[in-house]
């Protein structure tokens, strides 16, 4: 019997992905952990999920995971594995995903009148320890959980793309606001960060030295929002 053509055997992947989101709804969003950049999507349905001995295991947000698929992808946004077949929980577990989008979240809801009448949000997660792809799944499912596409740049990057402009001579996005979370330098014993709403010169909101604590190894507690100040 002559050898299966190499073309036409089966090929194999894996890759290792942070769950960003969507654990209670077995809908995961991905962020890649091995460097792409890339955020995936994958529904958990028809997969085998194990943990590193074989045992059944639940996924839970900011948990790094292994998916096993077919070696191809789908480029869509979010991307999604070509044929998956089983996802490995490895048990290690960062949160910083999930703290700094339940902060994106708070302060989406303080001072709604900011968000009145926009179609548009920017994202800046630029001035954090999270990784490129950490930093794209945080976004949008910021941007998911508020039902707008959210837009990741910074505030000179959004201007010089002509999403801010000058209303009555201050700058201003008529049509969207910029969310931003700028980490300071922390001690060991707590997180220190910084978060703003701005949608002009006279409408923003920042929250300055917020902290969290730490209740394990890569695992903060509920963050404390620090001097409130507003324009």
């Amino acid at each position: 019997m002559s050898p299966e053509p190499a073309s036409s055997r089966p090929t194999s992947a894996s890759r290792l992905c942070r769950v960003v989101a969507g654990a209670e709804e077995n809908n995961l969003l991905l962020a890649d952990l091995e460097g792409s950049g890339e955020i995936y999507r994958l529904s958990l349905e028809g997969l085998t999920v194990q943990d590193e001995e074989g045992k059944p295991a639940q996924p839970e947000n900011g948990m790094e995971v292994r998916v096993e698929y077919s070696g191809e992808e789908n480029l869509t946004s979010p991307a999604t594995f070509r044929e998956p077949t089983a996802l490995t929980v490895t048990g290690e577990k960062e949160n910083l995903c999930c703290l700094y989008l339940q902060v994106l979240k708070d302060i989406w809801q303080a001072d709604a009148g900011l968000n009145e009448g926009i179609s548009q949000v920017g994202v800046d997660l630029s001035a954090t320890s999270l990784s490129e792809s950490e930093q794209a799944g945080v976004i949008w499912a910021f941007g998911e959980s508020v039902g707008l596409f959210p837009l990741a740049g910074t505030y000179q990057e959004l201007k010089e793309e002509g999403y801010i402009t000058e209303v009555d001579g201050f700058p201003a996005w008529e049509d969207g606001c910029l969310l931003t979370i700028e980490e300071k330098e922390s001690t060991g014993e707590e997180l220190l960060f910084d978060a703003k709403k701005w949608r002009s010169g006279t409408g923003a909101i920042l929250w300055t030295d917020c902290a969290a604590q730490p209740v394990a190894p890569s695992q903060w507690g509920e963050y404390q929002p620090g001097v409130w100040a507003m324009a």
